[in-house]
């Protein structure tokens, strides 16, 4: 549960920041957004992708 507190609310202040950076140097906020999407999505694929072992599993308890 703490974790997805940390990602609900935890980045929100790097999030608010690096976005307001990117737009001060002249980028575009859809291009912002776009691009921190393909990342966010990239990092969800690797995620799903690596976690099969996780889900796979099987506890002895």
């Amino acid at each position: 549960m703490s974790i997805v507190f940390l990602a609900m609310n935890g980045f929100d202040p790097l999030a608010y920041a690096s976005v307001t950076l990117f737009v001060s140097w002249g980028i575009d906020v859809q291009q912002v957004i776009l691009s921190f999407s393909i990342v966010g999505l990239i990092i969800a694929l690797t995620i799903l992708w690596r976690g099969q072992t996780y889900r796979n599993y099987k506890s002895n308890y």
